[in-house]
């Protein structure tokens, strides 16, 4: 069980790209050198509120972590200012590695299940990346849990998953370490099989870390103190201390040394195992070293001892209690922005599709009104082709001083004059065209549509002729073909409607396409 727990207090990685604060990124070298009290004086130096709200959340993350492996309290509860940016900007390499900093903040409190919820969040976020050693880190995290929780079928698959891709990346620490896992596995089996695998993960001893290869001898000699080989399992340990001082490899040494009766070397192991910062290192080494005074007859240490460990255990539980609710406060606070986040959401496209509604409608009045106005234009002119007839026939048949004829003259001018104000606007760019010299260049749809209208009370055969020549011209290539009728060359016609030459042979190509057949009419 200590064994799992010294190599889970290593765990963790420094994977980011360029784009951070310079200072960032040497704090995340420096912790990846395991240069820990170095990254800690870095991070002190930076002022977070001088940092972008992305250098803030790199900044946050880096502080759980660097603070949990130098057993600093921390308020694991920043942390989630990272996981809530990280999931905004869709970056899914870093949500993994903050999901996993935060699943280590918590790794301290006896109650694995949020542990592990963040966990299987940061697998599933490494899923979605080519980062290698991002999905090893999370996968080791995984196996060990489950190997302490006795579930080790479980922690076998992630070990088994492991080993394809720290060979794919070629990766010799990773290597080791899962055979180093393997070893872990391998414990309820026979002492020669676990052996074997920690021999193998020796053969890459050279690649691990100061921390990694002291945690290997120190797991190597336990296993040799189990089968009662002092001899083998003594320079392990010294190797192991020799290479990187732990209270771990300290309190091993002394319950070795308390089997050989080397009672002074003993008793100093265990006061260097009892300096460690980690409470729940301390709450472990407290029980044996007391049972140990009790049985050479230290009485009164033994009993002073045995006084502190509930002591320990309380305060190790209430700095657990105090991070449970902080947790479980920032949880509910977070569950309370999203539910805020979501309503305003749904409220925005509430807004939006009201919004487009209202556009919808405006456009449908608009365009029934224009409909309407078109109607009545046609019915107008119906009329006054009616009344143009009636003229024609009075003239032929009672001459030109006819008083019917004189009447429909006048009312003939009254309707012409009632149609002229409808289309008012069409008169004004008419004269602007035909007596200014205007232009067309900010014209839009209704504007030629206003103009086709006007002319058409002007020179109503025409627009007979046309409808009747071609089919369904638009506004645009029906000015083209007035212009073409006022006798405007294509130089005046270039000039009046701002077009490129080429432009106006695609409109003159068009119209021909919409000529109907003689055969048709």
């Amino acid at each position: 069980m200590r064994a799992f727990l010294f190599i889970l207090s290593f765990l963790f990685f420094a994977c980011t790209s360029n784009r951070y604060d310079a200072r960032l990124l040497q704090v995340d070298s420096l912790q990846e050198k395991d240069r820990d009290s170095a990254a800690f004086e870095q991070l002190k130096r930076i002022g977070v509120k001088e940092l972008s709200e992305r250098d803030k959340a790199f900044y946050y993350m880096l502080n759980t972590f660097v603070r949990y492996k130098l057993y600093i309290p921390l308020n694991d509860s920043t942390i989630n200012n990272s996981i809530d940016y990280y999931m905004r900007e869709g970056d899914d390499e870093m949500l993994s590695r903050a999901y996993l900093y935060k699943a280590c903040s918590l790794a301290e409190r006896n109650d694995l299940s949020p542990v592990v919820y963040y966990l299987k969040k940061a697998e599933f976020s490494a899923k979605q990346t080519k980062n290698v050693d991002v999905k090893l880190r999370i996968m080791a995290m995984m196996s060990i849990i489950n190997m302490n929780t006795n579930n080790y079928q479980k922690a076998k698959e992630y070990v088994d998953l492991m080993f394809p891709l720290a060979k794919q990346s070629d990766n010799k620490r990773w290597l080791g370490l899962c055979y180093e896992y393997m070893a872990f596995l391998s414990e309820k089996d026979t002492k020669e099989k676990e052996l074997y695998y920690y021999r193998k993960a020796e053969g890459f001893v050279d690649c691990l870390k100061k921390e990694e290869q002291a945690g290997l001898y120190n797991n190597m000699s336990i296993v040799y103190s189990k089968m009662g080989n002092a001899q083998k399992a003594e320079p392990l340990l010294l190797r192991s201390l020799y290479i990187y001082p732990s209270a771990h490899a300290y309190g091993t040494l002394a319950e070795l040394y308390t089997t050989q009766n080397r009672l002074q070397e003993a008793r100093e192991l265990w006061n260097k195992a009892l300096k460690t910062k980690d409470k729940r290192l301390r709450s472990t080494f407290l029980q044996p070293y007391a049972a140990w005074l009790h049985k050479i007859g230290d009485e009164d240490e033994a009993w002073s001892l045995a006084m502190k460990i509930p002591f320990v255990k309380d305060s190790l539980m209430r700095v657990q209690q105090t991070e449970m609710v902080k947790e479980n406060q920032e949880r509910q606070d977070r569950l309370k922005r999203e539910l805020e986040h979501r309503q305003k959401i749904v409220v925005l496209c509430f807004v939006i599709v009201l919004l487009i509604m209202c556009a919808a409608l405006t456009y449908i009045v608009l365009e029934l009104k224009m409909v309407r106005q078109k109607k009545v234009l046609a019915e107008d002119r119906n009329r006054i082709n009616e009344l143009q007839a009636t003229i024609e026939d009075l003239s032929q048949k009672e001459g030109e001083n006819s008083e019917k004829l004189k009447r429909a003259r006048k009312q003939m001018e009254k309707m012409r004059e009632n149609l002229a104000q409808k289309t008012a606007l069409g008169k004004k760019l008419y004269e602007e065209i035909f007596e200014q010299g205007g232009k067309t260049s900010k014209w839009f749809k209704k504007d030629f549509e206003a103009f086709c209208e006007y002319y058409r009370t002007i020179d109503p055969e025409f627009f007979v002729m046309l409808e009747s020549t071609y089919e369904r011209l638009t506004p645009r290539q029906v000015f083209i073909m007035i212009l073409d009728h006022k006798n405007y060359t294509e130089e005046q016609i270039l000039e009046i409607m701002c077009m490129s030459e080429g432009t106006l042979r695609t409109n003159r190509s068009r119209i021909a396409a919409r000529y109907i057949p003689l055969d048709d009419k």
